[in-house]
Order: structure tokens, then sequence, then C-alpha cells
């Protein structure tokens, strides 16, 4: 995996913190910092999936899949820097997206009247994020120090108590107690959305050739947002992903020579406030706050983790 690397930062306790590019440096002090692209970081994941399809009967249709997962790494990717330049031991950790948790479950059901009901539901634990001093401990520049938990020596005026837990904010040159990269847990996302739809048809449908692979033929595959056949993930379960089972986002294609489809689409239907993970910067009055919405991944990233939205939509075809 790619990280940044300052390859010219000051060696391990010739800083002077209050002189600002002070210290020996590798490379000396008039060549400044050197940041180096370096693939030398590590990655780790292990993960479980499951997926489910269950077609009940011809008014009723559920599908979903779940993933468990743990992610470690040593970097979080080619902008991410290590706290201490010349000691990549304590960057292993859990990974920015170890989400330990991930659901969706979606169905179609249509009960009488030719209304077709789509509901799908998505669910998520939360991202880790970083915990950082905000502060220069080393003197190369880079505020990604982090403290150190907490114990019987440190003094009243070092301690700084949080929901993640209990951190020494000056810990002592060399400290053991340095806490993980990614120790906070961000908040997790629910996102229950519904489209409910109706087609009416008219006339009677002359033969074509749409049953042989034509644009009739793919209604309610992929030209329908109706996902790929088959397959696993969010959109998967024989193509009935979220704007799946019955035909696609308008609803079913229609057996006539006119039909006309009236569908309401609702995102985020009971108005979830999904947050992003928090400010992790203890120097920052907004720490441990969240001041933006969650960027999501999947089904989320199309917004569905954002705030409630409702659409009407009508199609005529002929």
């Amino acid at each position: 995996m790619l990280r940044t690397r300052d390859i010219n930062a000051p060696l391990a306790g010739t800083a002077n913190l209050n002189v600002p590019g002070s210290g020996a440096r590798p490379f000396g002090s008039s060549a400044g910092d050197i940041y180096l692209y370096e693939s030398s970081g590590q990655f780790r994941q292990r993960q479980i999936i499951s997926n489910v399809s269950a077609r009940v009967n011809t008014k009723l249709t559920l599908f979903g899949f779940y993933a468990f997962g743990h992610a470690n790494g040593n970097t979080d990717g080619a902008q991410s820097i290590p706290a201490y330049q010349y000691n990549l031991s304590t960057e292993w950790s859990r990974s920015s997206f170890d989400v330990h948790h991930r659901a969706f479950i979606g169905g179609s059901i249509t009960p009488k009247w030719g209304i077709s009901f789509s509901p799908f539901v998505m669910l998520s634990t939360g991202n880790p994020f970083n915990i950082v001093l905000g502060r220069d401990l080393n003197g190369d520049g880079i505020l990604t120090d982090r403290p150190a938990f907490a114990s019987s020596s440190t003094t009243a005026a070092n301690l700084r108590v949080t929901k993640w837990g209990y951190f020494d904010v000056n810990p002592l040159a060399g400290s053991t107690a340095i806490i993980p990269r990614n120790y906070g847990d961000g908040p997790g996302m629910v996102s229950v959305n519904l489209r409910v739809s109706r087609t009416w048809s008219f006339g009677k449908k002359p033969e074509t050739a749409g049953a042989q692979g034509g644009p009739e033929g793919m209604r309610g595959g992929m030209m329908m947002g109706g996902g790929p056949p088959g397959g696993g993930g969010p959109r998967g379960g024989g193509g009935g992903g979220p704007r799946g089972g019955g035909g696609g986002m308008f609803g079913g294609g229609g057996s006539g020579k006119y039909n006309l489809s009236v569908s309401a689409n609702a995102r985020n239907l009971i108005n979830h406030v999904n947050l992003a993970p928090p400010i992790g910067n203890l120097s920052s009055p907004s720490f441990g706050q969240s001041t933006s919405l969650a960027g999501g991944f999947g089904p989320f990233a199309s917004g569905a983790a954002g705030n409630r939205k409702l659409e009407l939509q009508v199609r005529f075809t002929f």
C-alpha cells in the first residue's frame, strides 16, 4: 500500500520544538522537508459476505446481503503520513474503512390492485477515525502525533476525558502507551427507503422482437436500473437491487400498447441523520463533533445516506 513519508525529517531527539526547522536531518537542513511516496505500507482484510435471494411467491420477493469483516493496516493511502517518520511500528492498527457490519435488505411486494411496494433498508456500523493531538511533538512539522492513554502519573493539566477514553495530551518521548491509529469509532448509518408504483395498460400490444433482446426485452434489467441479473452485492439478488424488483424506478413495464406508470420514491424515509466521522483533533474546539453528513458506501453513495428526499414520477410509453 502507498504512504507518504518525510525522509528528511529531523532525527529523533535532535529538534528544538521552539525553533522551527531545527534538528539534524539526513539530507541536511538546507534541503528542507522531502516528501516521498512509498509502497512500503501493508494492508490485511478478512471478510465474510453472504447473499440471500428468495422468491416467496408471485407477489413477494426478498433479497439482501450481509458483510462482516476486519481491515488492518499501517497506512490509509497515498496521502497518509505516519506520526513518527523513522518508527512505523506504531502505525499498524485499524484501517480507516474498517467497517465491521454492513447489511442491505430489499424486496418487492405486490399485494393488490397492481400496486408494487419496493422497500430497501441499508445498515452500516461506523468508520473509525484518527485521534490526534494537533501538535508537533517531534519537530517534523506534521500534526499527526497521537496522545497516550492516561495513567496514574498523568497530571490533571494533561488529562483529557472523552467518550473514547482518557488521554494524556502531553506524552513523554518514547512512550509505549501511545493510542493506536484510527482509535475512535464514528457513527453508524441507517437508511430506510421505499418505492411505491402502479402501472395502467391500455390497448392490445402488437407482437415485437423485444423478447429476443431488444429494448423491450431489457425492461426490468440494467436499462431500467434493476441492477445486473443474479449475483451478489448491494444490487444483486436477481437484478433486484435498490431500483429493481419489478421493472426499475418507474415500476413494471406494462403489458399493453399504451402504459402509464406512476411512482413515488422516498430516500431515507425516516429522515435518520447519518453523520460523517467526527473531528479527531484534540486541539480543536469541535473535537468529537461530526460537521458533515456521511459520504456512504455502495448504495449509500447515491445520496440515500443524506436527508429525506421524496420524488414523484410519471412515465407514459407507447
